[in-house]
């Protein structure tokens, strides 16, 4: 049975590549996501990801600053999040692969939001 919720929200495991010297260091944080239908992505501008991000991130856990010390959620730490360009690819990605159930590594289903095609 498929139950249908007003408004769903989730949480998965989100990798994040940090560029770093040489390449990328995966990291991971926990994402709380909340879903918003097509609809409501219509007017949001798709190449505003701050805004994407404000829209669908509830909440980010498992964040550290650059010592280790564990960072708890607040309007602050979400600006700072929002604002890096790895974050938001990253934070992004998550939300539509945990929409469409495509797997790390598969190309199956958007990573950008956009109109589907008919």
């Amino acid at each position: 049975m498929l139950k249908i919720a007003k408004r769903p929200e989730w949480t998965h495991e989100v990798k994040i590549s940090v560029p770093v010297d040489g390449g990328y260091d995966t990291q991971t944080c926990r994402v709380r996501y909340r879903l918003l239908n097509e609809d409501a992505l219509e007017p949001t501008d798709p190449n505003n990801a701050v805004q994407i991000l404000r829209d669908v991130v509830v909440r980010i856990d498992d964040l550290a600053d650059e010592a280790g010390a564990p960072l708890d959620w607040n309007d602050a730490v979400r600006e700072t999040v929002f604002a890096l360009p790895y974050a938001q690819a990253g934070l992004i990605r998550g939300y539509f692969r945990s929409v469409t159930g495509a797997r790390e590594g598969n190309s199956a289903g958007p990573v950008a939001p956009g109109r589907l095609a008919n």
